[in-house]
């Protein structure tokens, strides 16, 4: 019996200190023992505080005190995520697609419980309705599939919200960017090798008994997708081949060019105010691109995007001009 009290003892003591402190709120002994008081209705002598203590530093939880001749204090317990940290993966909660309210509190609360309860203060000023998204419940499900067909190296099905078609791929890699979930696969009625879609716009997927097609047998990913370089090329996701292209800019787009194309594409300045720009991309996204930044950034290469982007703006100088 008195091995059962200690037990229940370390557990409570142990609740305590992961509930109620951290680096920055820690604990004294009386401390510990008036919350164990109030959350358990037990007392827990001072010599059985230290003695619980030592066990759980010794079984290799991240307990921390300090020493003084009166005995332990600032006892608290080092969580594995900061609120910085934390904050950053309820950021991502709040702005991913498809989520319901319910689902965005409940894996907030999830979250919440991954260190002190210090953190909800904060968490309680968070505005939970940024703003309105479509609902998907089978998201999740979504993803658990994909996740499976990617390890047993299976194809998947789906049907697309918005066409209501049904999609057989082959998954390769999941994806986030600008805030969307992505998935990379081969649709083979599509001539480019890989394909996107966006996760918060697939419903009834199933993973499917047929082999997936080999990334490897595709001209260029024989050594499969190098997401970091992957993202470089495809600006906001669109798909296609990767080509070589030449811009002019202004040169206070410098540190969005680095942010959209990486550190390493080749900048040199063409004039006091501009820069010259060769990135590696695909057309589809630096035809959006060209398109969102025309008043500070002009085409040079290759001529047949250089002449699609002329066409759509002369169309819609006839359009605004009517």
């Amino acid at each position: 019996m008195q091995k059962n009290h200690d037990n229940n003892s370390m557990l409570s003591v142990l609740y305590v200190l992961k509930k109620y402190s951290d680096e920055n709120h820690p604990l004294t002994q009386k401390d510990i023992n008036d919350l164990v008081i109030k959350e358990y209705g037990e007392t827990v002598h001072r010599d059985t505080i230290r003695s619980i203590i030592l066990k759980l530093v010794d079984f290799g939880l991240p307990v921390h005190y300090s020493s003084t001749k009166r005995g332990m204090t600032d006892l608290y317990y080092e969580h594995d995520f900061t609120d910085g940290e934390l904050r950053m993966l309820i950021n991502s909660v709040l702005f991913t697609d498809g989520l319901s309210q319910k689902h965005r509190n409940d894996l907030i609360d999830k979250l919440e419980r991954l260190t002190s309860n210090h953190f909800r203060s904060v968490v309680k000023k968070i505005d939970m309705n940024v703003y309105d998204n479509i609902e998907n419940k089978e998201i999740f499900l979504t993803i658990e599939n994909i996740n499976e067909a990617i390890l047993e190296g299976m194809q998947i099905s789906f049907v697309k919200t918005d066409n209501n078609k049904t999609y057989e791929v082959s998954p390769y890699q999941l994806v986030a960017s600008n805030g969307h979930q992505y998935l990379l696969c081969h649709y083979p009625k599509r001539k480019c090798p890989i394909s996107h879609f966006r996760i918060d716009r697939l419903k009834e997927s199933q993973v499917l008994k047929k082999p997936l097609k080999q990334l490897r047998t595709f001209k260029g990913y024989e050594s499969g997708i190098q997401l970091c370089n992957y993202v470089k090329e495809h600006p906001n996701m669109w798909g296609g081949d990767v080509i070589h292209v030449t811009f002019k800019c202004d040169k206070d787009l410098e540190n969005l060019l680095k942010e959209e194309f990486g550190t390493t594409i080749k900048i040199e300045e063409f004039d006091d105010k501009s820069l010259l720009v060769r990135v590696n991309a695909c057309e589809e996204s630096m035809f959006h691109w060209g398109m969102q930044y025309m008043n500070k950034a002009e085409i040079i290469k290759p001529k047949k995007l250089r002449e699609r982007i002329q066409e759509v703006t002369k169309s819609a100088f006839a359009k605004y001009n009517e």
